[in-house]
């Protein structure tokens, strides 16, 4: 018995690959058969020497049949059961997966919203200084015409400048566009190697254009970016901004108008080198050491 149970085994295992189901059916089917041959009106067909070992040989069919069909059934049995049971974990997982995924996508948004919060916090903080200091010191709104803005720069450890703050009398002239600067153009790099550039000899834009593209050029723009600024600036000023003890370059706020004569070199001295530099530094050392450090600056979208 126990080398048939082997055999048995062995037979299902290799049936297993080919389909419990049909194997079951099969043996089913040999059982139905033998068991017909087992039934007195088949064995008269055989002459009477010879029914005895038809009955014999038709009986151990029926039983093997009936034993294959057992098997292969109960293991058929078995293996839906797993495979129900895998379909459960896996089911299971999915619904794990998914609900994962949902509170990552919540916290994410949250992040987002608290990242827009704190970055608007930010712009409006130095937006509300800058408006003090334009409308107070600079006179920002006191002319006919509108033709200035003062923006001011953090400077990244990647090396580029972000404006964080901007302001103008004049809504064309607010936004604050480009999000990152090279440390290397512009009023804004003079400024920055140089700790101070003033430039109040720029060609009137609408009637000497190469002439204003050219002076650009020695700036580091070609006619392409110049036609992209949204405004078209004589007078630059920059000066650099340090930390408090004056050690560490970390900012740079920029001054310009469309009118050339719209402030003279002394005057922006007197306003910021000798006005102002010490709250700017303040303001931007705390912004650096709080919000804007470099963790956070990808962050908050700048």
């Amino acid at each position: 018995m126990g080398k048939a149970r082997e055999r048995l085994q062995r037979i299902g295992d290799v049936i297993d690959d080919y389909g419990l189901a049909y194997a079951a059916l099969i043996s089913g089917l040999m059982f139905g058969a033998f068991g017909v041959f087992t039934s007195d009106e088949f064995r008269s067909l055989f002459p009477e020497k010879y029914q005895g070992p038809v009955k014999a040989v038709a009986f151990a069919g029926a039983g093997i049949s009936l034993v294959c069909a057992v098997v292969f059934g109960w293991k058929q049995i078995g293996q839906q059961d797993r495979f129900s049971e895998f379909e459960r974990s896996v089911e299971k997982e999915r619904e794990e997966s998914e609900a994962t995924v949902r509170e990552l996508k919540e916290q994410i948004a949250e992040l987002a919203d608290e990242n827009r919060l704190i970055a608007e916090n930010v712009q409006n903080l130095v937006e509300g200084y800058l408006f003090r200091f334009a409308t107070g010191l600079l006179g920002f709104g006191t002319r006919d015409v509108n033709s200035e803005r003062v923006t001011l720069y953090f400077h990244d450890p990647a090396g580029n400048f972000i404006p964080i703050g901007r302001y103008s009398e004049n809504q064309a002239y607010r936004q604050l566009g480009k999000s990152k600067h090279s440390n290397c153009k512009g009023c804004i790099g003079r400024a920055w190697n140089d700790d101070w550039c003033f430039d109040d000899n720029f060609a009137d834009p609408e009637r000497a254009w190469k002439g204003y593209v050219r002076q650009h050029e020695r700036y580091g723009f070609d006619e392409t970016a110049v036609e992209g600024f949204s405004m078209r600036s004589r007078l630059y000023c920059g000066c650099r901004i340090k930390d408090t003890d004056e050690n560490e370059p970390i900012a740079v706020i920029v001054i310009e108008s469309t009118e050339p004569d719209r402030f003279t070199e002394d005057e922006l001295k007197a306003a910021l080198l000798r006005g102002e530099m010490r709250f700017l530094s303040d303001l931007v050392e705390g912004l650096r050491d709080s919000v804007m450090n470099p963790s956070r600056v990808a962050e908050l979208g700048y």
